[in-house]
């Protein structure tokens, strides 16, 4: 097995502790392989789904049910997604993510020409609590596509649910003047941001 191959953790195990620059290389291989693997997992099942008349994969925006939570699938996290987070559900996979997580591996397919992939995002309307999150989401995805120079989509209310016209989300987004501003993390943190709103029913 080559080197760069090994989990950090049984580097550790074999050579001592990893230094800092070299563990955030394995790190981000690691992020980089998890992307391309996802890449052909869309390719491989949208490929079938044109013969077999099945839906395509996409990217369910959900909140983690209050029962029980669920492990992140990116290796550098492995980290319980705990109920009531957020978290990304990539169908016919049956694979969770941290959002955060989820938008670092995003970021590879843009910085390799794939950035359309965010167009495979949906709400899903029967795990989340109401439309303010289905309005984060949509506006993610139109600045999105707007940054990479990506073709628009069509939000249909069967996908998307009903988001009232007077409906404002942008509040919760950072602005890129913000010292705070991180393009990579652009709907964690909007999610985030609405989360933390105390009496989020006024706001609705």
């Amino acid at each position: 097995m080559a080197r760069d191959k090994i989990p950090l953790e049984i580097l550790e195990l074999i050579k001592g502790p990893v230094p800092e620059k070299k563990a955030e290389y394995y790190v981000e291989r690691r992020i980089r392989q998890a992307s391309r693997n996802l890449r052909r997992h869309i390719y491989q099942v949208n490929h079938d789904s044109t013969q077999t008349g099945r839906a395509g994969v996409k990217f369910l925006l959900q909140e983690s049910p209050g029962t029980r939570g669920a492990r992140c699938r990116l290796l550098p996290c492995g980290e319980m997604i705990e109920p009531g987070e957020y978290r990304v559900h990539v169908t016919c996979r049956n694979g969770f993510f941290h959002v955060e997580c989820f938008e670092r591996m995003m970021e590879y397919s843009f910085n390799e020409g794939c950035g359309e992939q965010v167009s495979l995002f949906r709400p899903d309307l029967n795990r989340l609590a109401g439309p303010m999150e289905a309005c984060i989401l949509k506006e993610y995805v139109r600045r999105t596509l707007s940054r990479i120079g990506a073709q628009p989509i069509t939000f249909s209310p069967e996908e998307w649910g009903v988001i009232p016209d007077d409906m404002n989300c942008e509040e919760y987004f950072v602005s890129p003047t913000d010292p705070a501003y991180d393009e990579h993390h652009i709907l964690s943190a909007a999610l985030k941001n609405w989360e933390e709103i105390p009496n989020k029913a006024e706001r609705l």
